[in-house]
């Protein structure tokens, strides 16, 4: 489903509903910036240094899309079949006087330019996309106001906020293809600046939302004998991987995946639609959820062990 501000109360009703007895979440972002200049990674970079630089990115831009798909089984049960719902959300911060100052945000020109070439509506971002104030932005915003946590008004003004609280409610492990579509996340629905410094504050707010992260690229090196690892060509060669497995009678779980609701119709053919909608947030959260799957059916034991909060 696709969500904007006309559409959004629609999409939230579907979110829930489908969070109940899934298995995990799958998370993709689009963004107005991705690296800070004169700074780029190295693998000199000490694990505290790398936390630092992505909790600065994502302090510095801010989210275009939003992409999540929901991973369950089929009627609740054990099923093989793993059915995907995506959501592929425009998020535009709220803007009005009761934060006390006018969000702002950098923008990569890079960053932009390679958005309107995979065919973000940039009118569509501004004038539609949903609002949102995080956590700690709400709770001054009813401190000072008076305002009632469950009225109209005030649903409308935190907007995806309210989808925030739902999914980190459910206690779904999250999947990602980095941890910087987590930490953009974060700085946007929970506080700004994040504890970059503290590790282990960060890993408490982490685990706030989430009891686990699987992030694919990790499991790139860590199952091995794979070479691409853009998302796309990554998960060409980890089905590639399963079919080859799979063919040889090696007793390897069985995956497939059924799209439901609107997703099986906006994705329908996904080899097809792969060239016209790659880098579409809720897209990409669709290969991503699809690629963990071929992964934890490959290495079941590595997968298991590389959760990033233990």
């Amino acid at each position: 489903m696709e969500g904007r501000r006309s559409t959004f109360s629609k999409v939230l009703a579907d979110f829930e509903a489908r969070l109940q007895g899934a298995e995990f979440v799958a998370i993709d972002t689009e963004l107005t910036g991705v690296d800070v200049e004169g700074d780029p990674d190295t693998f000199d970079e000490s694990a505290q240094q790398r936390l630092e630089k992505q909790c600065r990115i994502a302090e510095r831009y801010t989210v275009i899309q939003i992409g999540l798909t929901i991973a369950g089984r089929k009627g609740g049960g054990r099923d093989d079949e793993l059915t995907c719902a995506s959501y592929n959300i425009f998020a535009f911060p709220y803007v009005g006087p009761e934060l006390g100052r006018d969000p702002g945000f950098f923008c990569q020109a890079s960053a932009l330019q390679f958005n309107a070439q995979h065919r973000v509506d940039f009118n569509t971002w501004i004038r539609d996309g949903v609002s949102y104030m995080n956590r700690e932005d709400e709770r001054n915003y009813l401190k000072t106001s008076g305002a009632k946590e469950n009225s109209p008004v005030h649903e409308e003004k935190v907007g995806l906020l309210r989808l925030w609280k739902a999914l980190c409610a459910a206690r779904l492990p999250f999947v990602v293809h980095c941890p910087l579509d987590l930490f953009f996340l974060l700085a946007a629905f929970e506080r700004r600046p994040l504890p970059k410094e503290d590790p282990k504050a960060m890993a408490m707010l982490i685990r706030q939302c989430t009891p686990k992260v699987y992030d694919t690229a990790h499991l790139h090196g860590a199952i091995g004998r794979f070479k691409r690892l853009g998302l796309m060509k990554f998960f060409e060669d980890a089905k590639a991987r399963y079919d080859e497995i799979a063919s040889n009678g090696n007793g390897i779980p069985h995956v497939k995946c059924s799209l439901v609701g609107d997703t099986a119709v906006r994705y329908a053919d996904q080899n097809e639609l792969n060239d016209e909608l790659a880098h579409e947030a809720g897209f990409d959260s669709l290969v991503t959820a699809q690629l963990f799957a071929y992964l934890r059916a490959i290495s079941p034991a590595v997968v298991k062990e590389a959760s990033q909060l233990k």
